[in-house]
């Protein structure tokens, strides 16, 4: 288990990088927007965010009652 915002970043990575224009460097700024609206929405589509979001505060619990050691895994 990763930290909760490397997941959400590697979700969004993963499609970037599936949806790039073969030539990315042409890709305008509004064209990058779009895309990255595109995957945001996909992610939130077929991904499980909420839960991603209500299990931060559980993992800060476990991290409290931990006295700051590590999370097992």
């Amino acid at each position: 288990l990763g930290l909760l915002q490397e997941t959400a970043v590697s979700w969004l990575r993963c499609r970037l990088g599936r949806s790039a224009p073969a030539q990315s460097w042409l890709e305008t700024r509004e064209q990058y927007g779009a895309r990255l609206k595109r995957c945001c929405d996909e992610i939130n589509k077929d991904l499980d965010v909420d839960d991603l979001c209500r299990a931060f505060p559980k993992r800060c619990k476990l991290l409290d009652d931990a006295e700051g050691g590590r999370l097992r895994h």
